[in-house]
């Protein structure tokens, strides 16, 4: 990519990235120095649905990365790709991280809203990773463990290749596993510390 394009996608991500965590931030400042003290319980609850909203709200604007190789640059499977990538950026970024994952509402409402499809009852380790969420599907009662990694894409020289991951229901992702894209695992599987599946 060249210097005006690298620009280009840096004033893109910046705004992708930027937008939600103002306005969640803006909202919830406006309530904690407006609002009464029963209004004051309610703000980790008021962020974490405001950021939410926001990121679904940017997210349902463009397009949702598909399977299959993408040519880095000015196009729209890349920007796609990219975009979506910027959105968990700004989840990542907004202060929310810890709060958000440690319940399972809002990691639930969070993991939506960034378009991954998760059910209500999986489990995940604080510093665990997931990149592309919305090409990721986990199954009932499956328990992602402490930094394990799960990523949809590599990337190759002038290439992204994006392969969906799907965790069967029960699966356990031990500590410090790296799911590579494409991993499709099978009901009440295990897949290894330190291994990649």
């Amino acid at each position: 990519m060249n210097k005006n394009l690298m620009m280009a996608m840096d004033v893109l991500g910046y705004v992708f990235i930027t937008v939600p965590i103002m306005a969640t931030w803006s909202i919830t400042i406006l309530l904690f120095t407006k609002g009464s003290d029963l209004v004051l319980w309610g703000i980790p609850f008021v962020a974490i649905f405001t950021l939410a909203f926001f990121l679904f709200l940017m997210r349902i604007i463009i397009p949702r990365p598909q399977k299959g190789v993408i040519r880095v640059g000015f196009n729209n499977d890349y920007l796609g790709w990219y975009m979506n990538l910027c959105l968990l950026r700004a989840f990542l970024c907004s202060g929310l991280k810890s709060l958000t994952l440690s319940m399972g509402w809002s990691r639930y409402l969070m993991f939506k809203a960034l378009g991954a499809e998760v059910p209500y009852n999986f489990q995940m380790a604080l510093n665990a990773e997931i990149t592309d969420l919305s090409m990721i599907k986990i199954g009932e009662n499956t328990l992602i463990g402490d930094h394990a990694k799960l990523s949809a894409h590599y990337i190759a020289k002038d290439r992204i290749i994006l392969r969906p991951i799907e965790l069967a229901e029960g699966t356990t992702i031990l500590p410090h596993t790296f799911v590579k894209p494409g991993t499709k695992t099978e009901p009440n599987e295990t897949l290894g510390k330190g291994s990649e599946s």
